[in-house]
């Protein structure tokens, strides 16, 4: 929540801005999402590091989320450019795994899972295209391409109520690039705000290890909403 109201505050200058400048450069809106997704990575790695693999076949895809702001910029009638920042937080846990113990295991967990969280402040820039225009709803088509900032990766251990979790910062790319697809419709409430809905998919290009042994790829899938207000004039 805390980095989400950071992304407000970053955004009321530009938003203050294009206001003033809405005739000459066109900016058109501001549009603020909230986007639940389900995160995945590859994990591939050399001979060195044989021992994740069975971690890599224990992996599956894990709930995370998506806290954007961005102004619009009109170029035409049917295509537009959004840029802004952005809070993600992706998540990859482990299956449950049974759990041995020595002597009497009388309430001790009997089972446990893990799971990564990534998160990272990035900039997105999106181009969406029109393809068609009803009095009220807009079905659009998105592209585009976020440039990322690494914060941290959280390792939580889950053993029934009982939970472990530690944070890090090193060993991972301090930069990353992603692209992303999807497509969406926007309803008009009024000449001033609208609601939109969009499923996407995003893949990142590069590894966010720097780990010389293995690689990791992350990708993901959701769905973003939320409002456009538009700027007057």
């Amino acid at each position: 929540m805390k980095y989400f109201i950071v992304l407000i505050i970053l955004t009321f200058p530009i938003a203050a801005v294009a206001q003033d400048t809405t005739k000459v450069r066109r900016f058109t809106g501001l549009a603020l999402t909230f986007s639940p997704q389900y995160s995945y990575r590859s994990l591939h790695f050399d001979a060195d590091s044989r021992w994740l693999e069975a971690l890599r076949d224990n992996e599956v895809p894990g709930t995370g989320f998506k806290a954007r702001a961005q102004v619009r910029y009109r170029i035409s009638d049917r295509i537009d450019l959004l840029g802004g920042v952005e809070y993600a937080n992706h998540a990859i846990k482990t299956r449950y795994e049974d759990l041995t113990w020595s002597g009497d295991a009388e309430g001790l967990p009997g089972k446990s899972r893990t799971i990564y969280r990534y998160k990272f402040l990035a900039l997105p820039l999106h181009v969406n295209y029109t393809f068609a225009s009803l009095e009220h709803l807009r079905v659009y088509a998105v592209s585009g391409v976020t440039t990322s900032v690494f914060l941290s990766r959280k390792t939580k251990v889950d053993m029934a109520d009982d939970h472990h979790a530690s944070a890090k910062t090193v060993g991972f790319a301090r930069f990353t690039w992603s692209a992303t697809l999807g497509a969406g419709l926007e309803y008009a409430l009024g000449h001033r705000f609208s609601l939109r809905a969009e499923p996407f998919i995003e893949h990142y290009f590069n590894s966010i290890s720097t780990d010389d042994h293995t690689k990791e790829y992350l990708f993901a899938f959701g769905l973003s909403t939320g409002v456009v207000w538009a700027f007057k004039g």
